[in-house]
């Protein structure tokens, strides 16, 4: 069942890519306990802003508490480590980790920007500024 779950995940994926036309502005290549979205953003200055947050959704507890009054707890984080973000434009100088301000490694190959981020413990916005 697994298996066929992962399939059909990967043919959507590759349905959506070719409705559309084109890949996708940010890919996120991480295992799928890791929940992604962006947005693109404009500072109190006026300068362009992507923010991609992402969530380490591993839940520990293993959904043991009751239906009616479970809520997301946090016990302990498993890191979640070799996280790679694409982003398919170079517009974007300067990536940071937040919140702590960490430098990712990124690398520049034409207008496509590879982002190798250090663990993912619960969550962590990368922001590239324009």
């Amino acid at each position: 069942m697994i298996g066929n779950c992962r399939l059909r995940h990967h043919r959507l994926a590759r349905a959506v890519t070719w409705a559309a036309g084109e890949s996708p502005p940010v890919r996120v290549v991480a295992p799928k306990c890791v929940q992604a979205t962006y947005c693109e953003r404009a500072t109190e200055s006026g300068k362009r802003q992507l923010v991609i947050h992402l969530l380490n959704n591993v839940n520990t507890p293993a959904d043991h508490g009751f239906l009616a009054t479970d809520v997301p707890l946090r016990e302990e984080s498993l890191p979640i480590h070799d996280i790679r973000v694409a982003v398919g434009t170079s517009d974007y100088s300067r990536w940071t980790v937040q919140p702590a301000g960490h430098d990712p490694r990124v690398e520049r190959d034409g207008a496509t920007t590879a982002i190798r981020l250090p663990p993912l413990d619960v969550h962590s916005p990368l922001v590239g500024d324009a």
